[in-house]
Parts: C-alpha cells; sequence; structure tokens
C-alpha cells in the first residue's frame, strides 16, 4: 500500500540523517524548503555540500526555489532521477513529486 510506501521511505530517510540530528515526521511539509533534501543528497552521495552554494534556514520563496532547483540539477547530474522533476513542484509540497524522488534515491540506496 501506498501508506506503506511511505513509512519505509521515511524510515529510510531517517536512518540517513540520522548523523546530522535530523528526523523526518511529515514529508509533505518538510522537504518544502530544499534543505533536508539537500542534505539527504549529500549524504547518500558521500559528498559535502558547501553551505555557499544553498539558503540553510532559507527566508523567502525564492531561497527555497532556489534550494529545491539545486537539489534538482544535482539528482538529474548524479542519473538519480528517471524523469525531470519541477523544483516549483517541491516548494509547493507536491507529495506525488516528492515521493518520485524520495523512492528514486530509494531504489539506489537503500
Amino acid at each position: 500500500t501506498l501508506f506503506r510506501s511511505q513509512q519505509a521511505i521515511v524510515l529510510f530517510v531517517n536512518k540517513h540523517l540520522a548523523k546530522l540530528g535530523i528526523n523526518v515526521t511529515d514529508i509533505d511539509t518538510q522537504f518544502a524548503d530544499g534543505v533536508i533534501l539537500l542534505l539527504l543528497i549529500g549524504q547518500l552521495e558521500g559528498y559535502f555540500l558547501n553551505l555557499n552554494d544553498f539558503f540553510l534556514t532559507p527566508c523567502s520563496q525564492n531561497d527555497m526555489l532556489h534550494n529545491a532547483k539545486f537539489a534538482v540539477d544535482l539528482l538529474m547530474d548524479g542519473g538519480l532521477l528517471d524523469t525531470p522533476v519541477k523544483p516549483e513542484d517541491i516548494v509547493n509540497q507536491d507529495v506525488k513529486t516528492l515521493l518520485r524522488i524520495l523512492y528514486s534515491l530509494f531504489s539506489k540506496y537503500k
């Protein structure tokens, strides 16, 4: 079921972000600013993200969009997405888009 799949993805995300002291409870809202997604990509891909490249505490819709675009670029460059994703969909909390992204990461790194 979808709920069971979402639970598995949340467990996967939390397992990889625990080292950073981050706990995700709500996929729908916690990924909207792009920060957690960027940190997750960095953890999974094994690289450090320069804090000058994104907004750790985004203050505006533009900051959030910048982060989401950066995350999508990293995912596309790394071949981690099968189909392109609009950064706006992340910021607008489109659950299907977020699940597609997280499932792609889950499939590769589970």
